[in-house]
């Protein structure tokens, strides 16, 4: 039996990890699994405190996880290093379950999106200046994790394309 393979989409706010999921979903004809932090803030109110974020992070796990296909290829908009990173940068702390649960998803591959399209202003987004920085953070700790990943780049049809490529390299 094929083993489940996520692709997750991951980087700065606004830079169009969504709209690639989507369009990468159409393209190979694969499961694409939302963010669940969006959900969950715009439904249940977008402040969030430490406790909050945590348990947010076991309720993206468990959302994921029962979104995954049996065998194949699936794009997740994000996954636990996203949480980790925003723990971080946020309240400069990582709860335990947290840092255990991310070494649970070795087997992720990753397309890190480059912050280099125009800022779109959304009441969940939060750090309009510090995308470049925020990138080099998931890089860094995407690398060190030793995990596959492509950075993708460009704009419009460039940007799809150099996604496509990137998938098919990291599906391969």
């Amino acid at each position: 039996m094929a083993a489940v393979i996520p692709i997750v989409l991951t980087g700065p706010e606004s830079t169009g990890k969504s709209e690639l999921g989507k369009v990468l979903s159409a393209h190979f004809s694969i499961p694409y699994v939302p963010e669940y932090a969006r959900w969950y803030l715009e439904n249940l109110g977008k402040h969030y405190d430490y406790r909050r974020l945590q348990r947010l992070a076991r309720l993206h796990k468990s959302y994921q996880q029962s979104q995954l296909p049996a065998a194949g290829p699936v794009l997740l908009d994000t996954d636990l290093i996203n949480y980790y990173l925003w723990s971080q940068v946020v309240f400069g702390s990582v709860d335990p379950w947290l840092k255990h649960a991310l070494e649970e998803e070795g087997h992720h591959r990753y397309l890190l999106t480059y912050p280099d399209l125009p800022w779109q202003a959304d009441p969940l987004r939060e750090h309009p200046h510090d995308r470049l920085a925020l990138f080099q953070r998931h890089e860094k700790e995407i690398s060190s994790r030793k995990r596959p990943y492509r950075i993708i780049r460009g704009s419009g049809a460039d940007r799809c394309e150099n996604a496509i490529q990137a998938v098919s390299d990291l599906w391969g």
